[in-house]
């Protein structure tokens, strides 16, 4: 049977162990394989999901095989023609991971789910089928790669490919190995992701994945068992459904006091995937018209003609429209957001009154238990940039540490204070995902000492705000710095060729929390501001909503992010990020 051609979308989900990789594209393509049975939709849909619980020469796994036929049920549920596989060895791993990507070759649409162990060894990451038995002179023997898979997808070319790694337990093999031993967890992807992929691990690179919370009965893994919850859900994007994954296992295993973010990687195009098929939304019931007051007011806690002030004020004139009321603005310096959150909550209660606030002060807020302020919907990310001197000849992130290595030395990088500020976060986890042997970080006081190091040749790198580096660079065309990469935090991707790739889409699940949000007094009555966050949340597909946006370089957030519930989770996971940098 045919492959059905639909263009380039396909989705991997891998759950338990480093990818076994194909030694290259060509074999794997070239190789004649079983094709999966088509469904009837009109866009194939083949899934290939394998668990491996009992290995012959490492230890045995409880929940692998449970996880993997429960993701293989819902994935029918959902419309994917569904092949699995159960404690698969070597071969037949490879024969079906040859099949499937076959099948997927020139446009398909696919699901690969993996559960079993996974490693890394010299920073590669790998899949361990139940054969696998260890040769000390060469540990990758009879593994699969995940850069060769990656490869061998870009050579098959599906549409959109989203890989997701639930393998990163702890390391499986003896103690007694020669040679560089495997390290903990699974490695950053750190090479840049063919079009169209999305990889989504377990567990942060380095981290361990739990199998359960303790005292909890649960037939399934902590990251599978969110997943299982979260695939049916048609209101959400395949990025929306990453995201909320990565918070709920977050905050359940942070509750324990174990330290488990799932990593996300992105580089899929413009557009919209849904795991499960969406059915028009009902319509919304709201308020009357005249339940919103006729003029709402903004407050902006940074000053006026500023570069934030200028991507709030670029936007009004939508924001109105969409609400059909009078919005205007109004500038209060207030760094710690405390005078406005007093204003707010001294102020009426109708919803004419609303702030603007970035994540650090909202952080604050959420730190001191503060009632006074509720939720409404984030408005725009706006991004950090990871910075280099014109001087250097690196483009990218890889090529920065290479370059590095050449020269057997470590990258200095400054970030501005305070600790736990999103430059701090950005700085942090930058060292963290390039690797802390690579790269030293440095707190200075304040963004524009960062900057000047650079430019001196003191800093290597500094992670500064897009917004104001790209305006200090627009008025100087000689400025003497340029951006190597992106780091942000919204799950939607730009709808055109940027000047400078993010780091999903190099291989680094580096993320910080610098995006501008808006809340309302708490007495606010809940229909009111959910009017407000439905208004927010359809501008973010108004096409001059987000064109708007970008020339002021910021960047519309997903749909799930302009809700209440959607910023909430995001001002948790943000903290928890200050917490553990």
């Amino acid at each position: 049977m045919q492959p059905h051609r639909v263009g380039r979308f396909a989705i991997l989900i891998v759950g338990s162990c480093p990818l076994l990789l194909l030694r290259t594209a060509c074999l794997i393509l070239a190789v004649a394989s079983l094709a999966l049975p088509m469904n009837s939709h009109a866009e194939t849909r083949a899934a290939l999901v394998i668990g491996n619980n009992s290995y012959a020469n490492l230890t045995r796994l409880a929940n692998a095989i449970n996880d993997s036929t429960a993701i293989g049920t819902e994935l029918r549920k959902v419309g994917f023609a569904v092949m699995e596989m159960r404690d698969a060895a070597f071969v037949d791993m490879n024969g079906r991971l040859r099949a499937f990507l076959k099948t997927i070759s020139n446009g398909g649409v696919g699901l690969f789910y993996f559960s079993g162990h996974g490693v890394q060894i010299d920073g590669r990451s790998f899949l361990v089928p139940i054969d696998y038995s260890l040769d000390t002179r060469r540990l990758s023997n009879g593994l699969i790669s995940l850069p060769d898979f990656l490869d061998a997808v870009d050579a098959a070319r599906p549409k959109l490919v989203v890989i997701v790694l639930d393998a990163c337990r702890d390391d499986p093999f003896p103690a007694a190995t020669s040679g560089s031993p495997p390290s903990r967890g699974l490695s950053e992807v750190a090479r840049p992701l063919p079009a169209g992929t999305l990889v989504l691990y377990a567990a942060s690179s380095n981290q361990t994945a739990l199998d359960g919370i303790p005292g909890e009965k649960s037939r399934h893994g902590l990251f599978t068992g969110t997943l299982l919850d979260t695939i049916g859900r048609t209101e959400l994007e395949i990025r929306d459904v990453a995201q909320r994954v990565r918070y709920i296992v977050m905050q359940k295993s942070r509750a324990i006091g174990h330290r488990q973010i799932p990593a996300i990687y992105d580089n899929v195009a413009a557009g919209e995937f849904y795991l499960a098929r969406r059915e028009p939304p009902p319509p919304r019931i709201g308020p009357a018209p005249n339940a919103l007051p006729k003029i709402i007011k903004l407050m902006l806690p940074f000053a006026a003609g500023g570069p934030s002030d200028v991507l709030i004020r670029s936007t009004l004139p939508l924001l109105a429209k969409e609400l059909k009321r009078e919005v205007v603005a109004e500038n209060l310096i207030d760094v710690q957001g405390d005078r406005i959150a007093a204003q707010l909550a001294g102020g009426p209660k109708d919803g004419s009154l609303l702030l603007v606030s970035p994540f650090a002060a909202a952080a604050r807020r959420f730190r001191a238990e503060d009632k006074r302020l509720a939720p409404v919907a984030m408005l725009f990310d706006t991004p950090l940039s990871i910075a280099v001197n014109t001087r250097s000849s690196a483009r990218t992130l890889g090529e920065l540490v290479e370059g590095a290595k050449q020269g057997r030395r470590k990258l200095v990088m400054q970030v501005a204070n305070p600790r736990g500020s999103p430059t701090d976060i950005c700085g942090q986890q930058t060292a963290e995902k390039l690797g802390r042997g690579e790269i030293d970080v440095v707190r200075v006081n304040g963004e524009a000492l960062a900057v000047k190091a650079v430019l001196d040749g003191v800093a290597d790198i500094a992670c500064v705000n897009t917004i104001a580096l790209r305006s200090m660079i627009a008025s100087q065309p000689n400025f003497g710095l340029k951006e190597v990469a992106e780091v942000r935090w919204s799950a939607t991707p730009s709808t055109d060729a940027l000047r400078v790739r993010a780091t999903g889409p190099q291989g680094y699940d580096i993320t910080a929390p610098n995006w501008l949000a808006v809340f309302a007094a708490a007495e606010v009555p809940t229909d009111v501001r959910e009017t407000i966050s439905a208004a927010i949340s359809r501008l973010q597909r108004n096409s001059a909503f987000v064109a708007a946006a970008k020339r002021a370089n910021g960047l519309p957030v997903s749909q799930d992010q302009a809700t209440s519930d959607g910023l909430l989770n995001a001002l948790r996971l943000g903290v928890a990020l200050q917490d553990t940098n």
